[in-house]
């Protein structure tokens, strides 16, 4: 494909559409006949049946669709480049070596689309965190800082399976009026125009944080559902921390969500019984991080007495309650984890909370009810995690019955 054209010629469209069977069989050969005597047309022939033996050459390719759009942009952008002060000829020679392939990709894109939907596991692997299986038309961009992953969608659906995250690891979906946040699961966003319609959760936990209104966790075999984008869209998303989720929906539940208010003047607390015991959750998760777990334990105990049975924070204050209890060697950690998994059956923390709790019941003694404990195991719970629970039943082995 080395063919260099020089001049133009009037009829050198005819002869491409002869090339490509445009023309009946009359017509064809008297645009070959005459491509035979003129060396633009002449050019043009050779270049195209060249292109037409290198495609047939080639392998069908094993592209993604995201790799297809880019390359089309790539190949679209180069045929449109040098315009000025080449001749015609060349420029649709330019124009046809790009049409070609991007017929190459257009049929590999058709191949990809009339097969079947892939599993998120044969997705795009995103360094260790995950798989993302994009839906055809999908618009999206990739972000990582540190052990975060921040995805932000613009149009289209996404699949992704996303293993445990530790708690200091984030996984966000963020749009333009909403973010979705992992909690170790199988799920797939829906947007449009940057603005979210649906979140479908296949196993595991996501939470969902919209402007305007409380956050909200979709379990597995759930679906929410947003009628309409939010009137004000939040400032951009980030990767700080954020406050802890609201109640588990029921799975198999089907969640609305409508468009929040302008302005909503009821949202700011007003009350000085809600302040008092925001004050008290702050100064309970401080004083455990600053290495104080007894006066953690007591901020917390103030905090969960003022606090309704719906205030958000309480999954957290009980985990947190029990960590500062079993710090301090607190016989009443066995209690407060009793109560954490009695409110919270299907926690976030329930797999630490039950590691803990069999802990102290084996180191007492208690090995039937160490056991039985052990039985509440979510799962999905990290190898580590059941290894500290074999162990603490192994030092049961033997042990008489209680």
């Amino acid at each position: 494909m080395s063919s260099v054209v020089t001049s133009g010629c009037a009829r050198i469209e005819e002869v491409e559409a002869a090339i490509d069977e445009r023309l009946d069989a009359a017509q064809a050969a008297e645009a070959l006949a005459h491509a035979r005597g003129c060396a633009a047309c002449g050019a043009m022939e050779r270049s195209l049946r060249s292109l037409r033996e290198t495609a047939r050459s080639l392998p069908e390719p094993a592209i993604d669709a995201e790799a297809m759009q880019r390359v089309r942009a790539e190949v679209i952008a180069g045929a449109s480049l040098g315009g000025h002060g080449r001749s015609t000829a060349v420029r649709r020679a330019l124009a046809v070596a790009a049409a070609v392939t991007l017929v190459l990709l257009g049929a590999a894109m058709l191949r990809a689309r009339s097969a079947s939907p892939r599993p998120a596991a044969e997705g795009i692997d995103l360094a260790g965190a995950g798989t993302l299986r994009p839906e055809r038309a999908a618009v999206y961009r990739v972000e990582r800082a540190g052990s975060d992953t921040r995805i932000a969608l613009t149009e289209g659906t996404i699949h992704l399976a996303v293993e445990h995250r530790r708690r200091s690891e984030r996984f966000v979906v963020a749009l333009t009026d909403a973010e979705v946040e992992v909690r170790g699961t199988r799920f797939a966003v829906d947007a449009h125009q940057g603005h979210l319609r649906r979140v479908r959760v296949t196993e595991g936990l996501v939470a969902v944080r919209r402007a305007g209104q409380p956050e909200r966790l979709v379990g597995a075999g759930s679906t929410l559902e947003v009628t309409e984008p939010v009137a004000v869209a939040p400032a951009a998303a980030t990767l700080d921390p954020v406050e802890p989720p609201a109640s588990t929906p029921a799975a198999g539940a089907a969640t609305t969500v409508t468009a929040a208010p302008r302005v909503e003047a009821s949202r700011a607390p007003t009350d000085a019984g809600a302040t008092a015991a925001s004050r008290d959750f702050r100064a309970g998760a401080l004083a455990y991080v600053r290495g104080q777990p007894g006066e953690a334990a007591r901020a917390l105990r103030r905090f969960l007495a003022a606090a309704t049975a719906r205030d958000p924070r309480r999954e957290d204050a009980r985990y947190v309650l029990v960590l500062a209890l079993d710090a301090t060697h607190d016989p009443g950690a066995e209690r407060a984890a009793r109560e954490y998994l009695g409110e919270f059956p299907n926690g976030l923390r329930r797999a630490e909370v039950t590691v803990r709790l069999t802990r102290r019941l084996a180191a007492r003694g208690a090995c039937d009810a160490a056991a039985s404990a052990a039985l509440g195991m979510p799962e999905h719970a990290e190898a580590g995690l059941r290894t500290q629970v074999a162990q603490a039943l192994s030092r049961c082995a033997g042990a008489p019955g209680e």
